[in-house]
């Protein structure tokens, strides 16, 4: 089975330059790019990983240019209408620059594929081995590819030897795998390909109750070495409860008890929405019908409610994400206690099943 380091993908070009005629290297004489340089190699060594791009550099560049230049020429604005109307340009600069940072956050990044990652794009550049290993995985798991390019992608990946572990995993995780060309082209893929246990265990989840009784038996018997595979047939499948084999039934029982810590988060999610809602709306009322404390001398009405809407929407984001890093963790948790308290269960069972079912 290849692993991660055995991945042949076309890593990020390096910034190296050469003359066009001899292939060798020159002297650069443009100072600039000794500065911009600096800055991307500064950036990669604080984010261990891409850092930023020479666009983004420019970028940069070019805010700093148009912000100084409108700084030093004309008057500061005094209201934030007047502020976004001339600085629209540097802030546009701006802009282009903080979504080249954020890209180095892997969540952030991955929402940006969400929306922006083009399918027939992905895909050739998959084909065309022109892509990174984390662009790759991050593809897998969310691009919205046909059925007819995921089995190419995934034929092309395996003759390559390029189907790291991840890229199997973040593969199970893509909703448009689960088309019925494909998912049958992965169904029969999971006996001639050794998958890893997780990504094994990701497709008993997407497939909760939809596998027929003679295929699960099969899977089992190539994967029977994996006690998460075993465990994961019992709770999503409900197949095997009263063999003498414990794990199958572990998984059912477990799966039943854990139906309240969904509704449990499921109501704290409500909650919280319906309290920060309400006092945004109420925030807002307050400084439209009494604005006596309002700073007028700076803002005006419409920025000064801007601001407080601007504060309490970051407030709320920040809620929902630790809510939501609540709900991911809180299975893991619950499962791991819950296998613990089974005296009979190795450690190292306990751990196998706790990371192979650690999946969103």
């Amino acid at each position: 089975m290849p692993s991660g380091n055995e991945n042949k993908l076309k890593q990020d070009d390096e910034d190296i330059k050469y003359n066009s005629l001899n292939d060798s290297k020159f002297i650069d004489t443009d100072p600039y790019s000794y500065f911009s340089d600096l800055i991307i190699q500064i950036s990669k060594n604080i984010t261990h990983g891409r850092g930023l791009s020479k666009r983004g550099v420019n970028a940069l560049s070019l805010f700093f240019l148009t912000s100084g230049l409108l700084y030093a020429h004309t008057v500061f604005p005094q209201t934030l209408i007047g502020f976004l109307k001339l600085y629209w340009i540097p802030l546009f600069f701006l802009l282009y620059f903080i979504t080249d940072v954020l890209k180095n956050i892997s969540w952030i990044n991955e929402g940006f594929m969400r929306i922006f990652g083009g399918r027939k794009f992905s895909y050739e550049a998959i084909i065309n081995d022109s892509v990174n290993l984390y662009e790759l995985e991050t593809c897998l798991e969310y691009t919205a590819f046909g059925a007819d390019q995921l089995i190419d992608i995934v034929k092309h990946l395996v003759k390559k030897n390029q189907f790291s572990p991840k890229s199997q995993d973040k593969l199970m995780l893509n909703k448009a795998l689960y088309d019925v060309k494909s998912i049958n082209y992965i169904k029969d893929l999971l006996f001639e390909f050794e998958f890893t246990t997780k990504a094994v265990c990701i497709f008993l989840k997407k497939m909760e109750m939809r596998l027929d009784h003679k295929y699960l038996d099969k899977l089992i018997e190539k994967y029977c070495e994996s006690p998460s595979v075993l465990f994961s047939v019992g709770k999503y499948h409900k197949y095997k409860i009263n063999d003498p084999n414990s794990l199958y039934k572990l998984g059912y029982e477990f799966d039943y008890k854990s139906k309240q810590y969904d509704l449990i988060i499921a109501l704290i999610f409500v909650i919280n929405a319906t309290l920060l809602a309400g006092f945004l709306i109420t925030a807002i009322m307050w400084i439209l019908l009494f604005t006596e404390g309002a700073p007028h001398n700076y803002l005006s009405k419409v920025n000064y409610v801007s601001a407080i809407f601007a504060c309490l929407l970051i407030l709320f984001i920040k809620i929902l994400f630790s809510l939501m890093d609540l709900k991911a963790k809180q299975p893991k948790k619950s499962m791991s206690k819950y296998l613990s308290d089974k005296k009979d269960l190795d450690k190292n069972v306990i751990e196998n099943i706790t990371n192979d079912l650690d999946f969103s």
